[in-house]
């Protein structure tokens, strides 16, 4: 056997290894046929070790379902949409918070508003002091 791991001593790309451990697979002798590539029997095992963990790595990181359609967006662009929808919610929070204070308000105007006209009225009809006092200057 040759002492090179690799053919000839040549780096080999990801697809001539793919075509030596696929067309190992379907090799009646696995001896044979690495003596007609020329490659040492345990690089082979390691290519189909390399092989077999690779595929089941990316296997095992994908979750179960249909994939998720990839957009082409910047991780940037989808910061700026972030920052700008949380200052769009911070100012419609602001906004809320203002309208509640206007409501409060206007409600304690309207108590304050009816508590004057309840205390103008008398429960017997009869008007409060100032308006009986003013009846008297006028009539004498």
């Amino acid at each position: 056997m040759s002492e090179n791991r690799e053919p000839s001593g040549k780096r080999l790309t990801a697809q001539e290894k793919l075509q030596l451990v696929l067309g190992s697979y379907q090799a009646q002798s696995v001896a044979d046929y690495c003596r007609s590539q020329n490659i040492d029997r345990s690089y082979l095992y390691q290519l189909r070790r390399e092989l077999e963990s690779t595929a089941v790595a990316g296997w095992e990181e994908r979750r179960p379902g249909r994939p998720a359609k990839v957009d082409d967006v910047d991780a940037g662009e989808l910061r700026d949409e972030l920052e700008q929808a949380r200052t769009q919610v911070a100012a419609a929070r602001h906004e809320a918070t203002k309208w509640e204070v206007r409501a409060e308000l206007q409600g304690f105007y309207l108590r304050v508003a009816e508590d004057s006209l309840a205390s103008l009225k008398k429960k017997d009809g009869q008007p409060n002091r100032a308006a009986r006092r003013r009846a008297r200057r006028s009539n004498g």
